[in-house]
């Protein structure tokens, strides 16, 4: 499976966020049965913990691959092979790096379910006190 960039995640969450925010809190509440959008912000709250598990998937891939490197690293070294504990040392870079981005992602995914949760009892408070 192809993996998006970081940077093209981030936009794609900024954009939908953007749309988000753009509609009014109320505006369009008399359009809608509360019923469907309690169900509509579930399935965000759900979408959310769905991004927040794949992105730590993506983490514990990434960690796995990087113990591999430095392990080959340190046989490479342990044996004097110069030319493949440097080969390793960038794999393992590369590794770090991409743990990284994961780290980043997954903090991106948490304030995302962090605010979907927040809508979701925002709403739920409202909808109570009507």
């Amino acid at each position: 499976m192809r993996r998006l960039s970081h940077r093209t995640v981030t936009l794609t969450a900024s954009a939908l966020s953007a749309l988000v925010l753009a509609f009014p809190a109320r505006g369009y509440a008399g359009h809608y049965d509360n019923d469907d959008w309690n169900s509509s912000a579930w399935q965000g709250v759900q979408h959310e913990r769905e991004e927040l598990d794949q992105a730590r998937d993506n983490q514990r891939e990434d960690w796995r691959r990087l113990q591999h490197e430095r392990r080959e690293m340190d046989e490479a070294r342990q044996a004097g092979n110069w030319g493949a504990y440097q080969h390793e040392r960038r794999e393992a870079q590369e590794a770090e790096n991409a743990l990284a981005r994961d780290q980043g992602q997954v903090e991106h995914e948490r304030q995302e379910l962090r605010q979907q949760r927040r809508a979701l009892r925002h709403h739920h408070h409202e909808w109570n006190e009507d």
